[in-house]
């Protein structure tokens, strides 16, 4: 496998990338774990929040000249970290096709059940 490394984001024409595809979602949800599952690029994982602090891309395993982009995590807009500003750089000059929202489904229920 080879190493994850971040890059420039470089402005695509008018109009959606072709076949870009960002992940996003808050800090600590598993956004790396599915980037490696989807590209099979090594991507360092963690169980605190802020391991990825820039952006990383890829090809995906399965689609032919597709790329995907795995953000740092995002709690608020506008950002208030470096980190942040880096995902939303990637969502504004990218210009993606499509996001995948990535969720711990083991915290989502906790409002829920307090109400």
């Amino acid at each position: 496998m080879e190493s994850c490394a971040s890059t420039t984001l470089a402005a695509s024409g008018p109009g959606p990338a072709r076949s870009t595809y960002v992940l996003v979602g808050a800090p600590n949800v598993g956004k790396s774990v599915v980037f490696h599952r989807l590209t099979g690029t090594y991507a360092n994982v963690s169980n605190y929040p802020g391991t990825t602090v820039e952006v990383a891309r890829a090809p995906l395993r399965f689609e032919a000249g597709a790329t995907l982009l795995d953000t740092p995590g995002v709690l608020a807009f506008p950002s208030r970290s470096g980190d942040e500003r880096a995902a939303m750089r990637a969502l504004l000059v990218e210009r993606p096709r499509a996001l995948v929202q990535v969720a711990d489904a083991s915290t989502c229920g906790a409002a829920w059940r307090s109400r």
